[in-house]
């Protein structure tokens, strides 16, 4: 994440690193990332801490883009969200809240992107689909940003590598999706680092949700996705909108506008040393069901207490059951 100007993220991203500055005198991150047996990289805590309070916050996005139906009332810069906003007279996507937002935007990194939404725009019209899938215009960004410069080859390469779970399946609509970026940017990327960053944006992506709970959109945060999977996690994110937590006052408003603030906040005590862990998928679903996502998604077979202590109970049933059975 050291190699990436943060700034041509995105000027929501420079909310989070403005916002940072004023909160020194708070831990921002209680994790450091280490090896884990048979796991990887994993992050673990640095020290002892409650549950409800916040493990790691402020990590600024390494890609971000707005759900479609939500883009007409986003702000394409500050992510505020309203009726009644300015609309880019060329790409005919990009929504504005005010001249400030436009001009930081464009600056940034629409000024890359939207020459190309524009042609994207034009080739939509008349079909069902109104806009770019969400997943194409991170992708997008991001490489276009490496291509100005912005971004190094190593910082692209590190967000392509979270994608590291490969299970083998092929996605024909992510292939051509790779295909029409590396061939509209003109990038030296190679097609698989694209594929894979398109991946990366589906499966480590955490949603950007408003104050009043909406969500608009979808983040990939570097060091979060570096976080393993538990169905039993002791951690899990959050994503605040005008308010931020504070050790003394519990809670401290900073912002007129709702600037997205990402957190991972303990769901339970956490003991010094001890992994952080987060859920991938809904935990509220059944056994098979998170087995199911969790291997056609992320490429592996669940071994978390949790489940084996479930599939336990499943074995003991059917034992049961078979013993039932013989007797008849």
């Amino acid at each position: 994440m050291t190699n990436i100007q943060v700034g041509a993220m995105a000027s929501a991203n420079n909310a989070l690193i403005n916002l940072s500055m004023e909160l020194t005198n708070l831990d921002m991150d209680l994790t450091v990332l280490a090896n884990a047996k048979a796991k990887g990289q994993a992050l673990f805590a640095t020290k002892f801490i409650k549950k409800g309070e916040p493990v790691m916050f402020l990590d600024p996005p390494v890609m971000m883009a707005i759900d479609s139906e939500s883009l007409h009332r986003t702000c394409y810069s500050c992510l505020v969200t309203k009726s009644g906003m300015g609309r880019c007279g060329q790409c005919k996507m990009a929504y504005f809240c005010d001249k400030s937002c436009r001009n930081q935007a464009w600056k940034n990194y629409h000024k890359y992107e939207c020459p190309i939404l524009r042609d994207f725009k034009e080739v939509l019209t008349g079909s069902s689909i109104k806009d770019p899938p969400r997943n194409f215009r991170a992708v997008l960004r991001l490489i276009l940003l490496h291509k100005a410069g912005k971004v190094s080859t190593s910082a692209l390469q590190e967000v392509a590598d979270l994608w590291h779970r490969a299970n083998g399946r092929t996605d024909e609509h992510d292939n051509m999706l790779a295909q029409v970026i590396k061939g509209a940017t003109e990038t030296d990327a190679s097609q698989s680092c694209i594929l894979s960053l398109l991946r990366v944006m589906e499966s480590n992506c955490y949603n950007i949700g408003t104050f009043s709970g909406d969500l608009i959109g979808a983040e990939v945060y570097l060091k979060i996705s570096r976080a393993n999977h538990s169905c039993a996690p002791n951690a899990t994110f959050s994503h605040w909108g005008l308010v931020m937590w504070d050790r003394q006052s519990k809670y401290l408003t900073l912002f007129d506008k709702q600037m997205p603030a990402a957190m991972i906040v303990a769901r339970q005590d956490i003991a010094k040393e001890e992994e952080i862990t987060l859920a991938y998928v809904d935990i509220e679903l059944e056994l098979e069901a998170r087995k199911h996502r969790l291997r056609y998604v992320y490429g592996f077979d669940c071994a978390c207490p949790r489940c084996e202590k479930e599939e336990a109970l499943c074995r003991e049933k059917e034992q049961k059951l078979q013993k039932i059975a013989s007797r008849t």
